[in-house]
């Protein structure tokens, strides 16, 4: 048994009384709020303020449903790195959200990610339409590796787009050492407000360890689309989300930039309404021939509207997991194509879902039968969200 004497925690290391105190809280990524009990643990004695300091201003959490307390907030924030460079220099991430970002806020926010040479990953949720200080700021995070930005707030209310297109792609190339990019729907705009504003041409390989990307792909024309494909030309993870069904997809350009990205490509997952119900064209085909043959594409997400069952049977040669939106009239191609000699070698999960407003019924329980049948055969696990097989 240990001596009593020399077992006081005040022997504890910093990196395993940091760890003791983690325990307390386990904190959720759509709660912005800063960890209360290292807020409480700072009031204990300096050593914890050190240890509980470090937690909190290396992973800074500042989320506020009310506008008077988002304002005090961000202010104070500032205030006290100006008061303490050491605690500027320890801030790695900041996720700042609010109901709607208003102009004091936005200068504040700014003004405190200038302070933050350190600065890595930064998320923000809701702001208003003045917003070029935080473009600024954004511009000048050199060292910046994760960025999400969404323009709907805490109160889920959707607020004003962030900045155009060609805006944003010229803040992209400030990001030597970006790797994941996530904007949600309506984020970024076309710049049909200022067409006649230019910017730099897009530098090649600008992102070189840009890797994963989501986007609404109807907010950029075709050339926004070449363009992201010229700054960071080794994308692994493509997500699209869904786009508003006036708004459609830049299909002319898709092609050209998975040509530029597949030999990189792991995972792409489309949006629900990338094509909504049109039918397949010579350009849908044009893309669905630079995924079959993307030598290290392992996870796709992707509709029938844009690739046919039929499709599956030929390329994909290590694809891993598929999740599939069709119709149910198109189960039995489904099972069909993956009874083709060689078709999708490595699959190991596929995950069907319905499109449209198909319900889960005896008839889709009855023309999923073959397909089960298939994965058996060839050991696929087979996942219907909503239904227990």
């Amino acid at each position: 048994m240990a001596d009593p004497s020399t077992a006081h925690i005040s022997r504890v290391p910093n990196e395993i009384l940091h760890n003791i105190l983690s325990l307390t809280h386990d904190p959720d990524p759509l709660f912005l709020a800063p960890n209360s009990d290292f807020c409480i643990f700072a009031l204990v004695n300096k050593r914890w303020q050190g240890v509980a300091q470090r937690e909190l201003f290396t992973d800074v959490r500042l989320g506020y449903e009310n506008r008077e307390d988002a304002a005090a907030g961000i202010q104070q924030f500032h205030d006290a790195l100006v008061a303490n460079p050491a605690l500027a220099s320890l801030v790695r991430s900041i996720h700042y959200g609010s109901t709607k970002l208003a102009e004091e806020e936005i200068q504040w926010l700014a003004f405190s990610m200038t302070l933050c040479d350190n600065l890595i990953r930064f998320e923000a949720r809701g702001w208003s339409l003045r917003n070029e200080p935080l473009l600024d700021a954004l511009a000048a995070a050199k060292k910046l590796e994760i960025v999400e930005l969404s323009q709907i707030g805490l109160d889920g209310v959707v607020g004003d787009a962030l900045c155009g297109v060609s805006r944003f792609l010229d803040i992209l190339q400030c990001w030597k050492s970006i790797r994941r990019v996530s904007l949600d729907i309506n984020t970024i705009h076309h710049d049909l407000d200022d067409p006649d504003r230019k910017y730099p041409p897009a530098a090649h390989n600008a992102c070189p360890l840009l890797r994963s990307i989501e986007f609404d792909p109807s907010s950029m024309f075709d050339a926004d689309i070449i363009d992201l494909s010229h700054i960071a030309p080794s994308i692994a993870e493509f997500r699209s989300i869904s786009c508003e069904p006036d708004a459609p997809a830049p299909r002319r350009s898709m092609p050209a930039a998975f040509k530029t990205w597949s030999a990189s490509l792991r995972l792409v997952s489309f949006g629900d309404e990338f094509s909504a119900s049109q039918p397949l064209t010579e350009l849908d085909s044009s893309i669905v021939a630079v995924l079959q043959s993307s030598p290290h594409l392992h996870t796709l997400a992707i509709s029938s509207a844009d690739v046919a069952p039929n499709f599956l049977a030929k390329g994909f040669p290590e694809l891993v997991a598929l999740k599939y939106n069709l119709w149910a009239r198109e189960l039995r191609d489904l099972a069909d194509a993956l009874r083709e000699p060689g078709s999708l070698p490595s699959l190991r999960t596929l995950t069907v879902q319905t499109r449209g407003s198909e319900v889960l019924n005896k008839a889709f329980k009855k023309r999923l039968v073959p397909l089960g049948d298939e994965c058996r055969t060839r050991s696929i696990k087979l996942v219907v969200p909503g239904m227990r097989l």
